[in-house]
């Protein structure tokens, strides 16, 4: 494939993804001029917004329309709050405000997906040639769970999420590839710190980044403790300068598992001393730096679990029994597809899942 081809072969997902968002949006059961969208939580982002807007009351985190009289403080965070108080500003020459953050409401997720395509080919340029890149593109297109995340109408996180996933993706291939190369690392632990401030929902993409990092460290040594110390500690120092942007000075030190918060910054601390240690202290063969893995992992482990037992439970670590039971339990975004006793749907959602992933596998590598 020509160079010019490999440059600008993501323009026909591009397209296509321009297309679907299109048919979907003139074939959706709702309305944009009747104030309609995707779904309860698109609502409930945009009120939320519009309170940000009335108000100005940056570090104010209660809704106030919801579980009257007395609110609800969510786990969302500010970064996807800016983003639609930004369009919503940007559109005000054309509506009144809450016209114009309801028309950037219901945009803002295919706009994001098509910025998620040319991100999708830079991402994998180290692992894959521009055909299959293009492969790669198309089949993301075609997934049911990327199609919801970006979908008209969802103003919600879930597809600056994915974004900063293939973004997370790529820096991670390009650690891998390339030379060691301490301006990528650093710009990984950065943009770690932005997922963790977008969502803690990211952390399992960060934890395979970092997991990746040390099992490369196991092998090949110290060029990739030195990448993992610059990364460690570059997340370290953005976690530390977001939490009193996220947070008010008297919610500061409080520990919290669903956003970001003093539990990750010194997980990040704690992490960026093992590699610190790793670096500088751990030489020789393989087996030297499998007995620091143990010892150091184990003593970050136990710091954690005496500081903050909780973070091993998980983001949903603090939600109340009762409204677990009674409905986070069922909400499909954190339930496992296996779980179910209908047989058939547990096929159903391993297919929807991962149907088209294996398929994709399949094409790229015979």
């Amino acid at each position: 494939m020509s160079r010019r081809s490999a440059t600008h072969g993501w323009w026909l997902p591009f397209l296509l993804a321009l297309a679907i968002q299109s048919a979907a949006l003139a074939r959706a059961d709702w309305s944009i001029a009747a104030g309609g969208l995707f779904d309860a939580d698109a609502y409930m982002r945009l009120m939320r917004v519009q309170q940000l807007h009335d108000t100005g009351a940056w570090y104010d985190s209660l809704f106030r329309r919801s579980n009257a009289p007395f609110g609800e403080v969510l786990h969302w965070t500010r970064p996807f709050d800016v983003l639609l108080l930004a369009g919503g500003l940007a559109l005000t020459p054309l509506w009144e405000f809450p016209t114009a953050l309801h028309v950037w409401g219901v945009l803002v997720s295919p706009l994001l997906l098509l910025t998620a395509i040319p991100a999708l080919y830079w991402a994998a340029q180290p692992l894959l040639p521009a055909g299959a890149r293009l492969h790669l593109a198309l089949m993301y297109l075609f997934q049911l769970g990327i199609a919801a995340d970006f979908a008209a109408g969802r103003a919600d996180h879930h597809g600056l999420i994915a974004l900063s996933h293939i973004l997370l993706l790529g820096i991670g291939l390009r650690l891998v590839a390339g030379p060691p190369d301490g301006r990528i690392a650093l710009a990984g632990g950065l943009l770690v710190a932005w997922c963790l401030w977008l969502s803690i929902e990211t952390l399992v993409a960060v934890a395979l980044l970092l997991s990746a990092l040390g099992l490369l460290w196991l092998r090949n040594g110290q060029p990739f403790a030195r990448l993992a110390v610059q990364l460690n500690l570059a997340a370290t120092l953005a976690i530390a300068a977001i939490l009193p942007l996220e947070r008010s000075p008297a919610a500061l030190l409080a520990a919290e598992y669903d956003r970001i918060s003093l539990v990750h910054l010194l997980c990040f601390a704690l992490q960026s001393a093992f590699w610190l240690v790793a670096a500088q202290a751990v030489c020789g063969r393989w087996p030297s730096r499998a007995v620091w893995a143990v010892a150091g992992g184990g003593a970050v482990l136990l710091t954690m679990a005496l500081a903050y037992p909780k973070f091993f439970l998980g983001p949903a670590a603090e939600i109340d029994a009762e409204v677990y039971r009674i409905w986070f339990k069922g909400v499909a975004e954190v339930t496992s597809p296996l779980v179910g006793h209908d047989p058939v749907r547990v096929a159903q959602r391993l297919l929807v899942y991962f149907g088209v992933p294996a398929v994709g596998a399949f094409l790229l590598f015979r």
